[in-house]
């Protein structure tokens, strides 16, 4: 993607990679602890922050991402922080990994899933997933919540300065997606760059897990497995058991 490719030299800084990495360990490990796994793919891993955080938890992960530039990325944080990753570059809804494992779990994070257009991406994505599981395994999916976000429809989403650069988030709002902008400001300099997101409901999603045959799933508020709550809770987070 044109849009991670640009970004990928500024991702690290923009969302406080190093600062971040202790706590995101400390929650992996109270999830995993209620949710084994040994062996997690990381489906949409950009630079490798939530795969290097799993490692670093005592797992064993592979990492996938159709960005090139933030592959590089993550390959050259996993070396600094010595995490003992396998990083490929393969899209959500056609995985392509060497050899035939299948994963304790399938992990998509961080906002990652609603990159795919529309129910027949995603349920092929959902059923790729799926088709990766060892017995028993699930899958485990975070998005933003889309319930208060299209309720409340903010346009200006966060304003970060980090050194002497400053990051400004933004959305317009579409018939049926959302443009995601981020402004870029460093020595003067200004830089601006947009995707296109493609929002879901809780309901929606819901909807759209009984659609791909999976009846048994837990629904959270965040990795922490806080209780959603479509008014306040800032993430959906759902744990497919298939």
């Amino acid at each position: 993607m044109e849009f991670y490719n640009d970004l990928a030299a500024d991702y690290d800084e923009m969302i406080s990679f190093a600062n971040r990495l202790p706590e995101q360990i400390k929650i992996f490990k109270e999830l995993l602890r209620i949710y084994p796994a040994e062996t997690i793919l990381d489906a949409g891993c950009g630079s490798g922050f939530h795969s290097i955080a799993l490692s670093l938890a005592g797992h064993s992960v592979t990492g996938i991402d159709i960005s090139d530039k933030m592959l590089a990325q993550a390959k050259k944080n996993a070396e600094q922080y010595d995490a003992d990753i396998r990083f490929y570059r393969s899209s959500l809804s056609d995985i392509r990994i060497p050899g035939t494992e299948n994963f304790d779990a399938v992990f998509c994070l961080g906002n990652t899933f609603v990159h795919l257009p529309d129910d027949q991406a995603r349920k092929k994505a959902l059923f790729t997933f799926i088709s990766r599981l060892a017995a028993n395994g699930y899958v485990f999916i975070e998005i933003l919540n889309y319930d208060k976000i299209l309720k409340n429809r903010p346009r200006q989403i966060s304003e970060k300065k980090v050194g002497d650069s400053i990051y400004l988030r933004s959305y317009d709002y579409l018939e049926k997606a959302i443009r995601f902008n981020l402004e870029i400001i460093k020595n003067a300099s200004k830089h601006k760059i947009s995707i296109m997101l493609y929002p879901i409901r809780s309901y929606e999603f819901l909807d759209l897990i009984s659609s791909v045959g999976v009846n048994k799933y837990d629904v959270f508020g965040s990795q922490k497995l806080e209780a959603f709550d479509p008014e306040k809770s800032n993430n959906l987070v759902v744990l497919l058991n298939p």
